[in-house]
């Protein structure tokens, strides 16, 4: 029947569904934990639908529905219509984020209080629906690079609907301490021993046989052609096609081989990530030793050839095959294999378990696991398929970031694995590399191609010596710069010259008085001054004629603007009557 309507208002009916072929009229509600509100005893159902194919005034389909109750029960079911909906409206609109990586922001809104209810909530990340996120506040946990961007909600009620003001998470902005675009050679320069060479030391190590290792600095990659042509790396500029090119196991001698390359007299330590674009090339289905494995890691001592089941081992490392060919239960490999170093003597430490907070990409880190075939969906090229969930015959961003103990390992952006560091290695150079496993001769077409490496920091001061890293680079070109030397002898030490804003490698530029007179009754005083620095002007008067007691000061805060070194000067009024007074320039944080 149809509800009983009030005159002052209309009202919505809710009902319970229970579709049956049986007619309530005659028929007590089904019994079943399949129905609705089947209780078994007509007298304690309030409402049955019994068809979702009926017909009713020429409408069909249409939900035959029967009401067994009186209205004054039907009526605790009902939500009377407001005559004049009020649309939502925004009281505190979600708030902008600037975060630390890992963290855990929260977005939230406040709706007017005149908006009617009931409320809907739906939040949005760059515009796109968030899966669950229906309420007045969104939590993201564990922020990543990827997490960063804009956020907001809309809001609903039956009057319409309103889009909240943008809040923008963003994360901190990195400032590249190391760097090699490997752009800068005239011609490719090949390297097939191990040596010390184009910023690099070269490490090679084999099961047997001779040194079987191909490096070439600066390789045009655009050469490419099977089983496909290479395109330019995702973040190198001005489409450039240069890059490092790593072989190994490629004689006549089949021998399980890994080549090492750590940059020359780096340590990086703290809080950074070392980031790269990484092609690993494979001929395709039925190639002769098919499986390779890139390598690269953080915290070595570039003293040791790191390979995968064999020793000595250190650092942090991981490694990455083309072609997705390991069994998911291997004891010394992965197809994406996280590894600690074992020691002197000892083979790395394949770690398969205790990550966290996040869980990792797949559980068992194979190719056939969930989270990497949607990371790296198959592909055709050369006139294969490649396996689903391998990463091989394209470009892949790679970054693995330290933060403090927390190590982060990231693929194109998509976190992979999270854990904290327990070991000794907490610092130390990077490594990036290539391993065959296998003692079988690799195909040719096998190799790995490394392009813009580069150490990223988002600490100011990552070796906490008191200078930015970015003036230590500036003027020295590396870290871990001592701050109580004086470089260019001229009495400030460097700490000193970079509080100032002066050329720690340039005696002539210094904090110091330039001149200082007497105009009738008046004191001058001129000193050197960098832009973008604030001087205050401070005296000392006694009658003793000697500099004890406490200087104060004495001009108002003096701003310098721009970036240059120059001069200025300050007029003490009457400062010549004093008996005996002392200045100084005072640098103003």
């Amino acid at each position: 029947m149809a509800p009983k309507r009030s005159p002052s208002s209309r009202l919505l009916s809710v009902w319970l569904r229970t579709v049956t072929s049986l007619d309530p009229s005659t028929n007590e509600p089904p019994i079943g934990s399949g129905y609705t509100n089947s209780t078994g005893s007509f007298t304690n159902w309030s409402f049955w639908q019994y068809s979702s194919t009926g017909t009713s005034g020429g409408i069909s389909p249409l939900d035959l529905n029967v009401c067994h109750n009186e209205y004054k029960s039907l009526a605790s079911f009902l939500i009377p219509v407001i005559p004049s909906p009020v649309p939502p409206g925004i009281a505190i609109q979600p708030q902008s984020e600037s975060v630390s990586f890992g963290s855990n922001p929260t977005f939230s809104v406040t709706p007017t209080v005149s908006s009617s209810t009931p409320l809907g909530f739906q939040w949005r990340f760059n515009g796109t629906n968030i899966a669950g996120a229906t309420s007045t506040s969104y939590l993201r946990t564990n922020v990543q690079p990827a997490d960063a961007g804009n956020y907001t909600v809309v809001i609903t009620n039956v009057a319409g609907s309103i889009t909240s003001a943008v809040a923008a998470l963003t994360l901190p902005t990195p400032f590249t301490i190391y760097q090699e675009t490997f752009d800068g050679y005239t011609n490719p320069i090949a390297v097939t021993t191990p040596n010390d060479t184009n910023g690099f030391r070269i490490l090679f190590n084999a099961a047997s046989g001779p040194f079987d290792f191909t490096a070439i600095f600066g390789y045009d990659y655009s050469t490419v052609t099977f089983p496909t042509v290479i395109p330019s790396a995702p973040h190198s500029t001005n489409s450039t096609k240069k890059g490092l090119f790593l072989a190994v196991n490629k004689d006549a001698t089949a021998a399980v081989a890994a080549v090492n390359l750590y940059p020359i007299n780096q340590i990086f330590s703290g809080s950074f990530s070392l980031k790269f674009d990484m092609w690993i090339n494979w001929a395709g289905p039925g190639s002769a030793g098919t499986t390779e494995h890139a390598m690269f890691g953080i915290n070595h001592s570039g003293n040791v050839t790191n390979r995968i089941g064999l020793g000595t081992s250190d650092g942090l490392f991981y490694a990455v095959d083309g072609d997705g060919g390991i069994n998911a239960t291997s004891a010394t490999q992965r197809d994406f294999g996280v590894y600690q170093g074992g020691g002197i003597g000892a083979i790395p430490n394949l770690i398969t378990n205790g990550f966290g907070p996040a869980a990792p990409l797949g559980a068992q880190f194979d190719n056939g696991n969930t989270g990497f075939i949607t990371l790296f969906p198959s592909k055709s090229v050369g006139g294969f398929t490649t396996p689903s969930g391998s990463a091989g015959l394209g470009w892949v961003s790679v970054e693995v970031r330290q933060d403090t103990n927390m190590v982060t390992w990231l693929l194109n952006d998509t976190l992979v694995a999270q854990y904290t560091n327990t070991t000794i290695y907490t610092n130390g150079d990077l490594m990036i590399g290539y391993s065959d496993n296998s003692a079988s001769i690799g195909d040719p077409n096998n190799f790995v191609i490394f392009d813009n490496v580069r150490i990223e920091t988002f600490s100011a001061d990552m070796d906490a010596n008191g200078m930015a890293d970015a003036w230590e680079l500036q003027y020295f070109g590396h870290l871990g710069v001592n701050p109580s030397a004086d470089a260019d002898g001229d009495g400030m030490s460097n700490l000193a010259e970079y509080l100032a804003g002066t050329n720690p490698t340039n005696s002539a530029s210094s904090f110091r008085f330039m001149s200082a007179g007497r105009a009738n009754n008046d004191i001058r005083v001129d000193w050197a001054t960098v832009g973008g620095h604030k001087y205050t002007v401070q005296i000392l008067t006694n009658s003793t004629g000697s500099v004890t007691g406490n200087f104060v000061d004495l001009s108002p805060v003096i701003v310098i603007p721009g970036t240059n070194e120059g001069s200025t000067n300050y007029v003490h009024v009457g400062g010549a009557t004093n008996p005996a007074a002392y200045y100084r320039v005072r640098l103003v944080p």
